[in-house]
């Protein structure tokens, strides 16, 4: 008989600790994390727990540690609920402890060839487990963790994670798929698509009330509108996912956001804002390792590259590089050390800058990621001829557009290096060679609006026909090449004026934002400054009523005992209490004019939505509601503590409160419904 009793004891705590689980797992869904958090250790600190339920409670706590940024702990974590899991054979929690793993490994930490591993391992456990949710979630983070280059590779995992997570109805792993998908759009600059696959992701997360993940979609929305040259829209999505991040609380997410909006900045060339707020966001991750502090060093560097202070943008890019080799991120050292050679070109240190573009060509062939391999092969072939190495520059120039059309399908850079290559070819003595790829970069820049491109291809062709002495084929060329040029200084002046025009936009809506935000202080810091003078005017009341009541007591106590003292005796004893009496009358109704003025709606609100309260429990309701405890409210009333008390359960009997509601809490919430 005890064995029964203990086992159903056993029994009722696993649904205690199911409960708190999924508890916790909801505060996860609505990026409540300090909730999910504090939910999972009190489950881990249970004494009698399930193994599945320890594995549980460690995923969660690695969810809340990824977003707290303590990423080791994170780790930590999850290898305790692999292990767990693992020792009941749990395949399910084995395949979301290591979904959770490849999260940190890819978005986090940027080892994408890790993450692709990890995430292959939990697609098999959750298919033998036949866990479609978990499943869903390998698909999706496979198609993230492919290189870019496997653009139809990843939307074939993404197309089916999203109808997994469909046929669940589950809106939250809907919406991060179809976010995934969008991202995958924006990359391949398919803005149009990727927006329609963002706008309807947003929605559902909104409907999931999934604040980081819908703040998230919005800085995605962001970035597409910088694509598209449309900075204001840019800015406004980037602001509205900085106020939901600055709600949570999350640094690394507002510095996220922060540097989303350094972003629209560095876009407008307004350089001083952009490392304003690059510098920001950096200040509030100062302490953190990942990608996106290494992001914001890049970028750091990138405005120091434009402001050509070449001395900081390097000493910037070799911070981004050590950690990011720090972290094992080899895709993005390749493109850091892309930035580095950028940056010795520039400073015409041509066999430095081989050095290190050699690096990031080897790097990134070595990990498939071919679109920056291309960016840096050029860039070598442009070094070499600067060198005057030119054979070795025909070379490079050759492979990177075969690379280009072959490799990557891609016509992105090809009209630079095709007209890099005819001026190779000139210096080849190659004059009708040099022509014909100068014709062909004109004929691909006109298709693809790159007017720089157009303009210097004229100017090149026009000056090949003078040395042929075709003088009209000369002219014709540089016509077309000033004419282009006007073009092109009209646009950028519209651009100056544009982006001038924004900054000014952008300052004024800072500087009513700021005017508000300090109204807002004002207001409050009068608001409570006027509450504090109620509850003092309250307690001087409720003390007057008090010496009263014991003048009161003490004159019954010299009136009644006339045989103890002689009359002038007893005259004398009340003239001294009477000099004990305050000098002002104890007015309610002051109490009652100053209550409205710092509350206007309160009693208006109390009476319609409670109509039975008599006017005694109308005024108990407004002391209560300064915080009066029920001594002095009896003192200030007249009443006795215990009549105080019968008042007080009227009131709560009126507003059908259950035992466990707080009175006082329930009287505050009048004022914000």
């Amino acid at each position: 008989m005890p064995r029964k009793n203990t086992e159903r004891i056993e029994s009722d705590d696993a649904l205690d600790i199911t409960a708190l689980l999924d508890r916790a797992d909801e505060y996860l869904d609505k990026s409540e994390y300090l909730e999910a958090e504090a939910l999972a250790n009190e489950v881990l600190a249970s004494s009698s727990l399930r193994k599945e339920d320890e594995a549980r409670a460690h995923c969660i706590f690695a969810s809340c540690c990824v977003n707290a940024g303590v990423y080791e702990e994170a780790e930590s974590h999850y290898e305790s609920a692999f292990k767990s899991a693992g020792s009941v054979s749990d395949l399910h929690l084995q395949s979301r402890a290591l979904n959770g793993r490849a999260y940190m490994q890819g978005k986090i930490c940027g080892d994408h060839t890790a993450a692709l591993q990890t995430s292959e391992q939990a697609l098999e456990f959750a298919v033998k487990a036949q866990d479609k949710k978990q499943q869903a979630y390998a698909l999706d983070q496979i198609g993230v963790n492919l290189d870019p280059a496997d653009y139809k590779l990843a939307l074939e995992y993404l197309t089916r994670a999203l109808a997994l997570a469909e046929e669940l109805g589950d809106k939250r792993a809907i919406a991060g798929v179809l976010c995934n998908i969008g991202i995958s759009h924006s990359n391949k600059g398919d803005y149009r698509s990727a927006l329609e696959y963002f706008s309807r992701a947003l929605p559902l997360a909104e409907e999931a009330d999934a604040k980081n993940f819908l703040a998230n979609i919005l800085n995605n929305i962001g970035v597409v509108y910088i694509n598209l040259v449309e900075y204001h829209k840019a800015l406004e999505f980037f602001q509205r996912a900085l106020s939901i991040h600055e709600q949570t609380g999350t640094k690394q997410n507002i510095a996220g956001s922060l540097m989303c909006i350094g972003s629209v900045h560095f876009a407008i060339a307004d350089y001083a804002q952009s490392l304003d707020y690059y510098s920001r966001a950096l200040m509030l991750i100062q302490d953190a390792g990942g990608t996106l502090r290494m992001h914001l060093l890049n970028n750091i560097g990138n405005v120091h590259s434009m402001l050509s202070d070449y001395s900081r943008s390097l000493d910037y890019y070799s911070r981004a590089l050590a950690l990011a080799e720090e972290i094992g991120d080899k895709r993005l050292v390749a493109f850091i050390l892309g930035n580095i050679g950028g940056v010795y070109f520039d400073l015409s240190d041509y066999p430095r800058a081989l050095g290190v573009l050699g690096r990031s060509v080897d790097l990134s062939v070595q990990i498939s990621s071919l679109r920056d391999a291309g960016f840096a092969m050029q860039l070598i072939a442009m070094t070499q001829s600067k060198l005057g190495n030119h054979d070795a520059a025909y070379q490079g120039l050759v492979d990177t557009l075969r690379h280009q059309r072959e490799v990557l399908k891609s016509n992105e850079f090809v009209a630079a290096a095709l007209l890099s290559l005819g001026g190779v070819l000139l210096a080849l003595e190659k004059p009708e060679e040099g022509l014909a790829r100068f014709e062909e970069a004109l004929e691909l820049a006109n298709k693809f609006g790159e007017k720089q491109i157009s303009l210097e291809a004229h100017k090149e062709i026009a000056d090949v026909y003078s040395k042929m002495g075709d003088i009209a084929k000369e002219n014709e060329h540089l016509k077309k090449h000033y004419a282009l040029k006007e073009e092109i200084f009209s646009e950028e002046s519209r651009k100056k004026v544009e982006a001038f025009n924004f900054r000014v936009a952008i300052a004024n809506k800072e500087r009513d934002a700021e005017l508000a935000r300090l109204k807002a202080e004002q207001a409050e810091q009068s608001l409570r400054l006027k509450e504090r003078e109620l509850a003092n005017t309250a307690s001087s009341l409720a003390a007057q009523t008090e010496l009263l009541g014991d003048f009161r007591a003490d004159l019954r106590k010299i009136v009644l005992r006339p045989d103890k003292y002689e009359p002038e005796e007893i005259i004398k004893q009340v003239r001294a209490k009477l000099k004990e009496l305050p000098c002002e009358m104890i007015d309610f109704g002051k109490f009652e004019a100053q209550f409205a003025t710092v509350h206007p709606e309160f009693r208006a609100k109390l009476e319609t939505k409670y109509p039975d309260l008599t006017p005694q429990e109308v005024k108990i309701c407004m002391l209560l509601h300064v915080n009066l405890q029920s001594a002095a409210i009896a003192r200030l009333t007249c009443l006795s503590e215990r009549s105080v008390e019968g008042h007080r359960f009227n009131i709560r009997k009126k507003m059908s409160l259950r035992t466990e509601d707080n009175l006082k809490d329930h009287l505050r919430t009048l004022e914000v419904n």
